[in-house]
C-alpha cells in the first residue's frame, strides 16, 4: 500500500486501526493480572478487551482485503514476522503473547493465499 495508491480516507482509516491495535495490546497487557479473577468487574473488564481485540484484528484482515495490490508486500513482512517469532522461541522467549500473533500472522497469510488465487 503505498501512499499514491492510497486516498487520504484509506490512509486515515489505517491510521485509526494502528492506533486501536496499539489501544489494543495495551489494553490487553493491562488486564492480564485479572485474567482469572472470578469477580464481575474483573471477568468484565477482560471480556471488554478480549472483544476490542478481536474487532481490531477483523479491522486489520478488513483493509488488507481491501489491498490486494498489497499482498506481495505484506506476505514479505509476514515472513519476516514468522522469522521474528521463530527466533524469540529459540532464545527462550515464548509466551502467548507470541502464540497469538504466530496464529494472527498465519491466519492472514492463508486469506491472502487463498484470495490471490481467486484474483489472478
Amino acid at each position: 500500500m503505498t501512499q499514491a495508491v492510497m486516498s487520504e480516507m484509506e490512509r486515515n482509516e489505517v491510521l485509526d486501526v494502528m492506533i486501536a491495535n496499539e489501544q489494543s495490546g495495551k489494553l490487553s497487557d493491562a488486564v492480564e493480572g485479572l485474567r482469572g479473577d472470578e469477580r464481575e468487574f474483573a471477568t468484565s473488564l477482560c471480556a471488554y478487551a478480549d472483544d476490542f481485540a478481536i474487532q481490531t484484528r477483523q479491522r486489520v484482515r478488513r483493509i488488507i482485503h481491501q489491498h490486494p495490490e498489497a499482498y506481495p508486500a505484506i506476505l514479505s513482512l509476514l515472513r519476516t514476522v514468522l522469522k521474528w517469532i521463530e527466533r524469540d522461541r529459540e532464545l527462550g522467549r515464548g509466551s502467548a503473547d507470541l502464540d497469538c500473533l504466530e496464529s494472527f500472522a498465519r491466519a492472514i497469510g492463508k486469506d491472502i493465499m487463498s484470495r490471490s488465487w481467486v484474483t489472478q
